[in-house]
């Protein structure tokens, strides 16, 4: 007799969010050079030990124009600043109900500068301003509505071991974090609306439009026999092949990047005329593939076994660069090594980074152009660095 699997109610709301969001698939994919140049690295540099004792649980990295490196740590709370040779500068934020306190920082948002903590548990983002002499101070909050007319009622602050499960399961998901594209942009995940993967609003709330049409067939059902019939036959759920995380054009900040979690394929979109400037496929590459039968092995044993809805991540994360070019990182496990594909503006590979070593990393990595290096998070909590 097969079981459901219970989870918390703040891992239950996070699997809704997640499971519900969908996005269109690309009949008019151009195809990804799958021959495009390997580079392996594999010989990092230990940015932050675990033994400094600055860290308990890193889960987000972000850099910033002024050579930080922020961390948010699960597990301590709170958002650490380090400069780019690992020694801590600031903290700032932490865990609660007031002012500039959240439930926990689901994503980051960088404007001149300002930093933007993206709760997705509170539904809030709160702007802190780095001065002049070091310091993030906190200016505002704003709060926002994580499904429209849906309202969950409010979260009380997380123990930090219930964190660090959601967190390592879903340590790069933007999809049930809202996505700021600009200083008032921001892009709220659509989970009841069957048009668009994402409700454009601004920072006061106005509601601007859709982002990211759907298919036809709208949303796909939620069932557990379907499930269970898809990766028997070694096929990729329809809940999960239609869903993407958006990259803002660095270069040219009107435009936004889809990028598909299962790596189908990649679309750019014209923010302000919100049409479709190109589409490329990105299926096919051997990394990928085995990242899926890594994934069929998983899901048919626990799908066999209860009533478990799997997901499926290829790619977990995406980066652009102030010269326009987009790096996108692919699932890793203790059997699977990271990939970081490079592609150029026009949504050609041009570069895979096959990253591995002796530590298991978490599916998180940031791209430090000033010093042409990958920064990446072990399980053990440290702060590796590749050159590349």
């Amino acid at each position: 007799m097969k079981h459901p699997i219970f989870c918390s109610l703040q891992c239950l709301i996070c699997m809704i969010l997640f499971q519900l969001i969908v996005n269109s698939c690309a009949s008019d994919s151009g195809k990804i050079d799958t021959v495009a140049e390997i580079i392996k690295l594999d010989e990092p540099i230990i940015l932050i030990h675990y033994e400094d004792k600055h860290l308990a649980s890193p889960m987000l990295l972000k850099t910033t124009s002024w050579d930080h490196l922020l961390v948010y740590d699960s597990r301590l709370g709170v958002v650490k600043a380090f400069d780019g040779e690992g020694k801590l500068r600031a903290e700032f934020g932490e865990r609660g109900q007031g002012p500039g306190e959240y439930q926990r920082v689901g994503n980051f948002a960088l404007f001149d500068d300002n930093v933007y903590l993206i709760d997705d548990f509170g539904f809030a983002i709160h702007k802190f301003h780095y001065d002049s002499n070091g310091n993030y101070n906190y200016q505002d909050s704003f709060t926002y509505d994580p499904a429209g007319m849906l309202q969950f009622p409010p979260l009380p602050p997380m123990p930090a071991p219930d964190l660090t499960y959601v967190e390592n399961l879903f340590a790069a998901n933007t999809l049930s974090v809202p996505y700021m594209a600009g200083h008032n942009i921001l892009l709220v995940p659509s989970i009841l609306n069957e048009k668009w993967l994402y409700d454009l609003t601004h920072l006061d709330g106005s509601f601007q439009g859709g982002i990211g049409k759907l298919a036809n067939q709208g949303i796909p059902e939620l069932n557990y026999e379907k499930m269970r019939s898809a990766v028997s036959q070694r096929e990729i759920p329809e809940l999960f092949y239609k869903t993407a995380f958006p990259v803002t054009d660095k270069k040219n900040p009107e435009e936004l990047f889809l990028v598909s979690y299962t790596a189908s394929n990649i679309s750019k979109i014209n923010l302000s005329q919100n049409k479709d400037i190109w589409k490329t496929d990105v299926s096919g590459l051997s990394e990928i593939n085995a990242i899926k039968n890594n994934y069929f092995k998983t899901a048919v044993a626990i799908t066999n076994q209860a009533d478990a809805i799997i997901p499926f991540f290829a790619y977990t994360r995406g980066i652009s660069t102030q010269t326009g070019d987009l790096y996108l990182s692919t699932y890793t496990t203790s059997e699977l090594p990271m990939w970081i594909h490079k592609f150029n503006n026009n949504g050609e590979l041009q570069v895979r980074y096959r990253i591995s070593s002796e530590f298991e990393l978490l599916p998180v990595f940031e791209v430090d152009t000033i010093r042409g290096r990958f920064l990446t998070i072990s399980r053990d909590g440290e702060i590796l660095a590749f050159y590349y």
